[in-house]
């Protein structure tokens, strides 16, 4: 059931904001989860009960779901409407993603029907502006970069509340955002 229910919070977000691209929607779904109350949140927003208040279970274990299982959780179409952050992301982001993961111009234009795609020089980006970020955990340091849309308040101000697990070490610059208007940072 979750594929008409995620098709319902589309075209209802895209009913309230027809301007939002589908990035913008799909982020506003995701990270809506939980309550935000104004903070950008570096950890799962995954709901792990169900409407029976009960831990939600995997079925072919019978043990408590995790992350992986349940995704981003509960979707909330009603907090959706108003994430206040998106992460947006636009073509072009997509096709340097795939060209840093080795697909050719000739493929990337086979994909995107356009002759006049080409990959970009010089970018070895391989992350999109994508509301769950994943890191190769190694011994060097990570850095992700992810600009936000605000969507929300115009005098909104965020603050960064981040989780992480034993043994890592994760800090976020600048640990405040501010707006003045709808904007992106």
């Amino acid at each position: 059931m979750a594929c008409p229910h995620v098709s319902g919070t589309i075209a209802y977000l895209k009913s309230i904001h027809p301007t939002w691209s589908p990035a913008a929607i799909k982020s506003a779904v995701m990270t809506t989860g939980k309550s935000r109350e104004n903070k950008i949140k570096l950890e799962t927003q995954a709901i792990t009960k169900a409407n029976t208040n009960k831990t939600i279970v995997d079925p072919s274990t019978n043990k408590a779901a995790t992350v992986f299982d349940v995704g981003n959780g509960e979707i909330q179409p009603a907090k959706a409407v108003d994430p206040g952050l998106v992460y947006d992301t636009d073509p072009l982001d997509y096709i340097t993603y795939l060209c840093n993961s080795g697909y050719t111009s000739k493929q990337i234009q086979n994909i995107t029907g356009d002759s006049s795609s080409k990959c970009p020089k010089n970018d070895t980006s391989f992350s999109l502006n994508y509301p769950s970020i994943a890191v190769l955990l190694d011994r060097s340091s990570k850095t992700v970069e992810r600009p936000v849309t605000n969507v929300g308040n115009p005098g909104a101000t965020y603050t960064a509340s981040v989780g992480s697990a034993k043994g890592i070490s994760i800090s976020v610059t600048p640990s405040k955002l501010s707006f003045t208007s709808p904007d992106r940072s």
